[in-house]
């Protein structure tokens, strides 16, 4: 315990107008460097400042500073009473029987919060915190993640174990995710609150990560669609870093009766990726809104992004499905699978009834895979097609040849030029520039 006079050295954790708080290097957790005539000098938080202890109040300690000459004894008995080392121990004695001061015993959530993140240090709290009671760890970790304070939290929920137990680490239960993430969430509706930044939304996923449940963001009320699509552009803004624990509550989304809700559902699970085709409904589900009208191309980029699975469906949907603006969706589809459904595309290329958007679907999602001799020569034999949409894909798939099928693709784009349609003419002149250029 310091005596009047003596030099101590502190970490200084809060700055104000007329005082410094320090963190001493012994048992006191917080002392006080008065400023009489504002803040004169520079000093930020982390600063390692030696004071001489001026006065000694029950549960504080008050310091000055070293500069000119020190005050009389007289001059500190008259800013308040001394008290002795008996006395503070007695004092700090009778605040719960475990080393607390009142200092800190008083102070709120937010308070607490703000002498925290200042004494923040190599991303781990200060020495005193391990002494707090569970009830105020809770609270205190509550406010940070509803602040967006991702410092904090991430100070008192270190991932080291051993970090853990050193600062006796509150383990959050899933009673208390689910609160603050229904309290964040609430939050969500006030333009002013913090959620909205990145931080805020990083707490989310400190949240759904350790098992808050993603269903209370996604309520499934019909009045609720402003809030299923906010939750929804969040989640998928978030990407796979959730994927595992919102798929499942994402996939239900592709039933709501709102076509906005079904398209906002598809959206997310195609930014949450391939991951999402690990739960149950949501490769089979999105096959179903291949169906809607209104859904079909969204729900096949979410199918596109599923990965194997989405390829397997849309494989499994263009042989069974007889509407061509299914199976175009389904060529979208099958363009990220590879050779494995080249035989699918050829099968629709070769198609002489089918419609001229469907084959050049097909041609477009071939073109997407390597090109080979094989395909080229597609693509050569379709400049003779009458259809001129068909052409043009032929033309513009054609001018992405490398290697030894350029100059097959040359030769046929140069004949191109002289198309009758001016469309296609101009796009084999772009096509053969590229040819060319590589």
């Amino acid at each position: 315990m310091p005596k009047l006079g003596d030099l101590v050295e502190g970490r200084v954790v809060h700055i104000s107008q007329d005082r410094l708080e320090l963190q001493l290097e012994g048992q006191l957790p917080c002392a006080v460097l008065p400023l009489k005539h504002g803040l004169d000098f520079e000093v930020q938080l982390g600063d390692e400042l030696e004071l001489a202890v001026a006065q000694l109040r029950a549960g504080e300690v008050s310091l000055m500073r070293l500069e000119g000459e020190a005050e009389t004894e007289a001059e500190c008995e008259a800013a308040g009473p001394v008290y002795q080392r008996e006395e503070l121990l007695a004092a700090r004695a009778a605040s719960e029987g475990c080393g607390k001061l009142p200092i800190l015993q008083q102070s709120s959530e937010a308070e607490l919060l703000e002498l925290l993140e200042g004494a923040v240090l190599a991303g781990l709290p200060p020495a005193w915190w391990h002494r707090r009671p569970v009830d105020t760890k809770r609270q205190v970790l509550a406010t940070a993640l509803r602040a967006g304070n991702m410092p904090a939290v991430y100070a008192m929920q270190p991932e080291s174990l051993q970090f853990r137990e050193a600062i006796a680490c509150y383990e959050p239960d899933g009673e208390f995710l689910a609160n603050v993430l229904a309290q964040l969430w609430a939050d969500s509706a006030e333009p002013t609150k913090a959620w909205k930044s990145p931080a805020a939304k990083e707490a989310v996923e400190w949240l759904l990560l350790r098992g808050a449940p993603c269903a209370l963001l996604l309520p499934e009320e019909p009045e609720a669609l402003k809030t299923r699509l906010r939750a929804l552009r969040m989640l998928g803004e978030l990407g796979p870093r959730v994927a595992s624990v919102a798929a499942a509550s994402v996939a239900g989304c592709l039933r709501d009766p709102e076509a906005k809700g079904r398209m906002a559902a598809c959206k997310a699970l195609e930014q949450l990726g391939e991951a999402c085709a690990a739960a149950p409904r949501a490769v089979p589900r999105l096959a179903r809104l291949l169906h809607d009208s209104e859904c079909c191309m969204m729900a096949a980029d979410a199918l596109r992004a599923m990965g194997a699975s989405g390829c397997r469906a849309a494989a499994e949907a263009m042989r069974e499905e007889e509407d061509h603006m299914i199976r175009s969706a389904c060529c979208h589809v099958l363009a990220a699978g590879g050779r494995p459904y080249r035989a699918e595309l050829l099968q629709v290329l070769q198609d002489e009834g089918a419609p001229g958007f469907l084959r050049a679907a097909a041609a477009k999602a071939m073109g997407q895979q390597e090109i080979d001799r094989e395909l080229c020569v597609y693509l050569v034999d379709l400049l003779e097609s009458e259809d001129p949409t068909l052409r043009l894909a032929a033309v513009g798939l054609l001018g992405d040849a490398r290697g030894e099928h350029a100059k097959m693709a040359f030769e046929a784009l140069a004949s191109a030029l002289d198309d009758p349609v001016e469309f296609v003419s101009e796009a084999a002149t772009r096509a053969l520039n590229s040819v060319t250029d590589a």
